[in-house]
């Protein structure tokens, strides 16, 4: 197990200097720290316990959102990884909890929390609910929105951090999804379907919005049972209205109606996220599509897909290697993702992919990637089939005598 980082201490050949402990969770903690290189103060997360699964979860973390760049999100710089820490580094945003900054505390006051700041709460949401909006347009579910895990400056920006439990749309099914994918987040915000061990969706999300929301307006959560009841009680009643519980007489009738549909018990009566961003701002925003590139989308590669196609076949003889060369820019990416998504739909195929990504600074960093979609898929399967893709020599360790 490392040990913890002290003030002083400095990593990667004394590019970080280590200046306080910011907090720490269930696998990770977070430090300030001055990186040379960049000049400037980053947020620095490092493992508690270094172990496989840890260096797994911490890179997931950085890479399920190190490519989306938006003014709620909080902005992820670079990882690493050595023998002795596996760590990642992004903005450092200094700030308070969006329940503090919405209901803030009053001088001598004893309770956490203030009254209700509404014009306070109206300027946070839409950039709440943008910043949800992003993430889900990338094609992720958040999974673990709490006002802890949203943080509001002294200039008012709103940033969404935490990407723990960040998961691809598309890999938490019904079917698919493994116990780790299950039951993921904080019971008090969880949606019903999660408190039931289901598959998460984006209307998840919006239901711990949903929450986030209800407690601003009324200052308690809308279920306060000890966890297992709360998730019990979730899953077959319904959320109280607002003003039911709100310890002042006014609750906004548009704020406690969009609150009452956030919360709603099954997903299909949930707004979507553009739905939910016209009622906060009155404006119908557009939603890029960033849907991966379609075979048919692609001009002019006929002659390279039958190629590929027919490397796939010789494949399942033998072992095939196909190398795409041309000009930075001419699609060589788009050409093998359009291609790998082509066999996933029509040969049931498992499509790893890897890439050196300029930001990763890892051992192997070209593989890296592909050996955790491996894992992933091995880890949706029962044991026993497992037991059978291992070579039997998987357990063996070597000694130097």
């Amino acid at each position: 197990m490392p040990r913890p980082l002290s003030p002083g201490q400095t990593l990667w050949n004394g590019r970080f200097h280590i200046e306080r402990r910011l907090g720490s969770g269930g696998m990770g903690i977070v430090y300030e720290a001055h990186d040379d290189v960049r000049a400037e103060r980053v947020a620095l997360k490092t493992l508690s316990r270094l172990n496989a699964n840890g260096i797994y979860r911490l890179k997931q973390e950085f890479r399920s959102l190190s490519e989306v760049a938006h003014e709620n999100l909080v902005v992820l710089h670079e990882l690493f990884a050595d023998d002795d820490h596996c760590f990642f580094t992004m903005e450092l945003i200094t700030g308070e909890a969006f329940d503090t900054h919405v209901r803030p505390q009053q001088h001598g006051q004893a309770e956490p929390h203030g009254a209700l700041d509404e014009a306070r709460l109206r300027r946070a949401l839409p950039q709440l609910a943008r910043g949800i909006a992003a993430i889900h347009d990338a094609g992720k579910l958040h999974r673990d929105l709490k006002p802890s895990n949203v943080l509001v400056t002294a200039e008012a920006r709103v940033a969404i951090l935490d990407f723990g439990l960040v998961a691809d749309r598309g890999d938490i099914t019904a079917d698919s999804a493994n116990d780790d994918d299950r039951g993921s987040g904080t019971p008090a915000y969880m949606a019903p379907e999660q408190c039931a061990r289901k598959a998460a969706s984006e209307a998840s999300d919006w239901y711990a919005f949903g929450v986030m929301l209800f407690e601003a307006l009324t200052g308690r959560l809308p279920f306060e049972d000890a966890s297992r009841l709360l998730m019990k009680r979730k899953q077959h009643e319904e959320a109280p209205r607002a003003s039911a519980l709100a310890a002042t007489a006014r609750v906004a009738s548009d704020l406690e109606g969009l609150c009452a549909q956030l919360l709603a018990r099954t997903t299909s009566a949930r707004p979507t996220g553009a739905e939910v961003i016209e009622a906060l701002l009155h404006i119908a925003p557009p939603r890029p599509s960033l849907e991966p590139a379609r075979v048919h989308e692609l001009i002019g590669r006929s002659h390279e897909l039958e190629v590929l196609r027919d490397a796939f076949k010789r494949s399942r003889e033998r072992a095939v290697l196909v190398c795409l060369a041309g000009d930075s820019g001419m699609g060589k990416s788009a050409l093998s993702s359009a291609f790998g998504e082509e066999q996933r739909a029509r040969a049931n195929a498992v499509v790893l992919e890897g890439r050196c990504y300029e930001r990763e600074y890892l051992p192997y960093k070209g593989l890296d990637r592909a050996i955790d979609g491996l894992t992933r898929y091995l880890r949706q399967l029962e044991a026993a089939e497992v037991a059978l893709l291992l070579p039997c020599s998987i357990t063996c360790s070597v000694r130097a005598s």
